[in-house]
């Protein structure tokens, strides 16, 4: 059964916020609806949807107007008193943005960073598709700020081993619609010999480095 509700819900690709009410993309997994920003993250949904979702469905939960105040609140006090405290030395190296890496341990592997200069970036093995001897990974950027026509995946996505050697792509394929706002790509690299590696990309919304860890 689809939402009726108004409150915006996220795409289970890219992370965006989706309102059901408007949404032009959805599909139907395990009897619940879910919502997408554009028919590439949909159609990457429906090729590998457990690569997505977790086993329980997804509740949409409607908070009082009173309760949200009261909690945006909270957190502007707490981002003023953070504020206030000592920052760290001028000599400190910042690490980068951080990636979330989902579901590995279940055979199911993606890896979505924090969304740094408006962009998300996510990265995920398509495991059925890989061989022996090359693998075949889905690198998506997602963002309603930052326009990514100039993105060009051959020479900014690289697959970094435990070594720290950088692999370039074999083959690079577009997959489904490609916006300036929305991209999905099909990268095929060679298959390290490293089990520890991580798609790197380079040089997207002032962000020099997002990294992406993948387990093999």
């Amino acid at each position: 059964m689809y939402h009726t509700q108004t409150q915006s819900v996220s795409d289970p690709v890219c992370g965006m916020s989706v309102n059901p009410a408007t949404a032009k993309f959805t599909a139907e997994h395990a009897g619940t609806a879910r919502y997408f920003c554009s028919p590439g993250c949909r159609d990457q949904f429906i090729a590998n949807p457990d690569s997505f979702v977790k086993s329980q469905p997804t509740k949409v939960v409607t908070i009082r107007p009173e309760i949200l105040y009261g909690v945006i609140g909270l957190i502007a006090i707490a981002l003023m008193t953070f504020a206030l405290r000592p920052g760290p030395p001028s000599s400190a190296v910042s690490a980068g943005p951080k990636a979330t890496v989902t579901g590995a341990s279940a055979g199911q592997n993606q890896a979505v960073d924090d969304g740094s200069g408006g962009v998300i970036a996510s990265a995920s093995l398509n495991r059925s598709a890989s061989t022996l001897d090359q693998l075949v990974i889905a690198v998506s950027l997602n963002t309603h700020a930052v326009n990514l026509t100039d993105f060009r995946p051959v020479d900014q996505v690289r697959l970094r081993i435990a070594s720290g050697d950088e692999l370039e792509p074999l083959a690079v394929s577009g997959e489904g619609e490609l916006t300036s706002h929305h991209l999905n790509y099909r990268l095929t690299f060679p298959r390290p010999s490293s089990v520890d590696t991580s798609v790197i990309v380079k040089n997207v919304a002032g962000v020099a480095e997002r990294k992406l860890p993948i387990q093999l």
